[in-house]
């Protein structure tokens, strides 16, 4: 649902297509709360190697340049203490 970015109703009806057992809104939104909260160990080991990290890679941007698609990449610089 998140990484395809499909609707709570799309994904309930992907999972009835592919599993063959009807679902609701309700039970999509439950599943994602129960993952998202399982996420909270992860998120900090992340935060912290992120922190201590020299050089942080975060997201990229696409421009068009001539007409193409390109992509500018930003780190994040080193914060010194």
């Amino acid at each position: 649902m998140s990484g395809e970015f499909l609707s709570k109703k799309r994904t309930v009806q992907a999972l009835a297509e592919l599993f063959g057992t009807p679902a609701s809104d309700a039970t999509v939104a439950a599943m994602t709360r129960r993952a998202a909260d399982g996420l909270d160990g992860f998120l900090g080991v992340v935060t912290d190697r992120l922190a201590e990290a020299e050089v942080a890679g975060f997201d990229e941007t696409g421009l068009r340049v001539a007409g193409r698609l390109a992509w500018v990449h930003s780190p994040a610089p080193t914060a010194t203490p």
